[in-house]
């Protein structure tokens, strides 16, 4: 469980915990619109997020031993100690049941610790979502045929990808995780 004064673990349980509030995944990992499955698929840090190891050291119950070793070591640690703390975190659902995220995942059968295979589907999920690769021209095609469901209100055009020559897509993303 998170800390008794654990605002800040309180408040990304809540918002990491919307989407099975809501019915529309299980798993927060399933949800891809958050930053929830890019840190199970042990996604590159970000320049703030040891600051945000120290931030919420006490109220996962770690001690400062934890935080020794390179900054990947120590947010896979804090990272680890967030999901078990969101996994006894109680959450409401419509109406007024109130179960654990644990007992939602027992209940669809999906297994409480994040394994090699579930950490590679969440960062195929996260880098592929929406995403379509090939020449400018066929990038472009596809935003024309599809401007109207994907949303778009402004004009987009194909973006090289990083990582090739010659290859767009159709976003950039944030940064690309190898």
């Amino acid at each position: 469980m998170l800390g008794q004064h654990g605002a800040v673990a309180r408040v990304m349980a809540y918002i990491t915990l919307n989407p099975v509030r809501a019915r529309l995944v299980d798993d927060p990992g399933e949800y891809c619109w958050c930053g929830y499955a890019e840190r199970g698929a042990n996604g590159k840090l970000r320049d703030n997020e040891r600051q945000l190891a120290d931030l919420l050291k006490n109220e996962l119950g770690m001690h400062d031993g934890m935080l020794t070793g390179t900054d990947e070591v120590v947010m896979l640690r804090v990272w680890k100690q967030f999901r078990k703390a969101l996994l006894g975190h109680r959450i409401q659902r419509r109406g007024f049941e109130i179960e654990t995220l644990a007992d939602v995942l027992n209940q669809a059968n999906k297994p409480l610790e994040l394994e090699w295979p579930q950490r590679l589907i969440l960062k195929a999920r996260f880098v592929t979502k929406g995403v379509t690769l090939g020449s400018e021209a066929f990038v472009n095609g596809v935003i024309e045929e599809f401007s109207d469901r994907l949303g778009y209100r402004r004009k987009h055009v194909a973006q090289e990808a990083r990582a090739w020559d010659q290859v767009h897509c159709l976003k950039r993303h944030r940064k690309w995780i190898g």
